[in-house]
């Protein structure tokens, strides 16, 4: 799959599945037909002159990269009603869950996000081991085609690393002793976004990672909850940036956290043994998605929907998923 190096893309929806708690998103005026998948994003290249698909599976049949890749098909309608299939040959279709082969690794950068990660000195010993075995085992367990970053924050942002995908690298910083205090959450989540929002967009998708146990309570550049909030909806809606945000134990202001990862998801937690719940959902949810790169035909603005189709013995198409665009 050749990735150009630079995207000039327009951002159409960004849905994100709905799980037990309220993600905040809006459903479509015109309702989907089937559920085997929901659109994560969908962008169009200027560059390239493609279309960038990521859907999640939300069928068993569609789930742990059940699909069969080499029977996907494309068929795209405008608002006008005219068709075009497009056939597997011409597509690259692509499922997260089984990209962890080294040499594919090597060779491409699908995702890129960054983990911040609370230090706050009410996690004690006890809860603080919960909190490194967890993302110990979720950095070991994300597809090779993703680069990390990994900020942690007390009473201020205390160090980042680089985005990379050596993952020794990314556990020794979740393991690192730091000395512990306050939580300046809103600062550590504001440098998440800026981090993300400096790269260039050559990477697809991005997306930040936020553990925390606790209130705001040392934020220097973000002292107002409010302000905060409705800053970080913008930045999150305008640079397509969703925020997958895990607050553990009832310390945590959870109405603020859901309202901020709207574009996202929000999980509650009550406690730290239980976060690995938490960290499965996510990580399940990366290994369900499929990236479809599909030429593009006529104007973008003028495209209806997109069917996800599979070919049947006798020749005819089965949709799979229809995908709405405008």
């Amino acid at each position: 799959m050749k990735m150009g190096n630079v995207f000039k893309y327009f951002i159409v929806m960004l849905l994100i599945l709905s799980f037990s708690t309220s993600l905040g998103s809006t459903p479509p005026a015109r309702k989907q037909m089937h559920m085997n998948f929901q659109k994560l994003v969908l962008y169009y290249s200027s560059s390239t002159n493609e279309y960038y698909l990521a859907v999640v599976a939300s069928d068993d049949s569609t789930r742990k990269c059940r699909l069969d890749l080499m029977n996907v098909h494309i068929i795209l309608e405008t608002k006008e009603g005219a068709k075009k299939t497009i056939d597997n040959e011409d597509l690259k279709v692509s499922c997260l869950g089984s990209m962890y082969n080294e040499v594919i690794g090597k060779k491409y950068t699908l995702f890129r996000f960054n983990l911040v990660i609370d230090n706050s000195g009410s996690i004690d010993t006890q809860s603080l081991a919960f909190v490194q075995r967890t993302l110990q085992r979720f950095i070991q367990a994300i597809p090779l085609v993703f680069e990390a970053q990994v900020i942690r924050f007390s009473q201020t942002v205390q160090f980042k690393t680089k985005f990379t995908k050596n993952k020794q690298e990314l556990v020794n910083a979740i393991n690192q002793q730091l000395p512990q205090g306050g939580t300046a959450l809103f600062d550590a989540m504001d440098l998440g976004m800026q981090e993300l929002k400096a790269l260039g967009d050559d990477v697809p998708l991005r997306f930040s990672v936020v553990l925390t146990d606790g209130r705001d309570n040392a934020s220097v550049n973000n002292p107002d909850p409010n302000a905060f909030k409705n800053k970080m909806i913008r930045e999150c809606k305008k640079n397509v940036i969703p925020l997958f945000i895990v607050g553990v134990t009832n310390d945590v202001d959870s109405q603020l956290l859901s309202e901020i990862a709207r574009f996202g998801m929000y999980q509650h937690i009550k406690d730290f043994p239980d976060i690995d719940k938490a960290f499965e959902v996510i990580l399940n949810y990366i290994k369900d998605t499929y990236v479809i790169k599909i030429p593009a035909i006529g104007n973008f603005a003028d495209l209806k929907t997109i069917y996800i189709v599979r070919k049947t013995a006798a020749g005819n198409y089965d949709t799979i998923q229809d995908i709405i665009v405008h």
